[in-house]
């Protein structure tokens, strides 16, 4: 027979690990909405870190595609600067 009191803990314990893969999947969404939305949709994409040789290359080329279609923002232009400028770096 199960005991009420075990099966008490016991959820309350599954309770708590819920909460922290909330919270954990929460602080995922807010480091980076846009990887977080691709992972949701099961679509493939590609991860460039800000140390990567190539990073710079990459980054300006999305710029330019979303300048040409429209997507680009001032908001977008300013993170782009402030990070070319933490680069030290101009493509």
């Amino acid at each position: 027979m199960i005991d009420p009191i075990e099966n008490a803990r016991y959820i309350e314990q599954l309770h708590r690990e819920i909460e922290t893969l909330h919270k954990q999947l929460q602080s995922a969404r807010e480091f980076h909405p846009r990887a977080m939305k691709l992972i949701e949709k099961q679509k493939p994409f590609l991860v460039v870190a800000c140390d990567e040789p190539y990073y710079q290359y990459v980054y300006a080329g999305i710029r330019q595609h979303e300048i040409e279609i429209g997507r680009w923002t001032q908001g977008d232009e300013l993170i782009y600067r402030s990070e070319i400028d933490r680069l030290g770096k101009d493509v």
